[in-house]
């Protein structure tokens, strides 16, 4: 029988489990995870860098075209392949016309928006302020005697009105 304030040693006593990783490696693979991120992190901007814009992207294919459609003709090749460059430029150039419209559609959509966004926030200021006078003209009505509310809601309007 245990004597009182012993306890009694579990079967496992102070092994440790083999299955629990230890702190330090514990630790150790946390920093591996640190250093991946780390590495996609610096892959992902790497890309978004090399990325071309759109603008770049068409300038460079029309010039890489052209120049080709320049060397073919000096090697005297098949009109299927004039054919080809012709349409690819052809392509290119002609949807000019429908990338601009979408990119004039998507600004007016964004500035559409900021204005839905600033009208809501404007109303919100303004129940807001609702709210605050409401507040005040009720504490006047209660207490009357006190003079200088009517001097802070007037310099409130005229503040927001400026």
């Amino acid at each position: 029988m245990a004597r009182a304030g012993t306890r009694k040693k579990s079967k496992r006593g102070s092994r440790p489990d083999p299955d629990r990783p230890t702190v330090e490696e514990a630790a150790e693979r946390e920093r591996q995870r640190e250093r991946e991120r780390e590495r996609e992190k610096k892959k992902e901007e790497a890309e978004a860098a090399a990325a071309p814009r759109s603008a770049d992207t068409l300038s460079s294919a029309v010039l890489g075209l052209s120049k080709l459609y320049a060397n073919c003709g000096k090697d005297g090749v098949s009109s299927q392949t004039t054919d080809a460059i012709t349409q690819a430029l052809l392509l290119i150039l002609g949807s000019g016309p429908s990338i601009a419209a979408l990119d004039e559609l998507m600004n007016v959509q964004v500035s559409n928006g900021i204005m839905y966004h600033n009208a809501v926030a404007n109303q919100q200021k303004t129940n807001l302020l609702g709210m605050a006078m409401t507040a005040r003209c009720v504490r006047y009505m209660l207490d009357p005697r006190d003079d200088e509310i009517d001097e802070t809601i007037i310099s409130d309007i005229e503040k927001d009105q400026a």
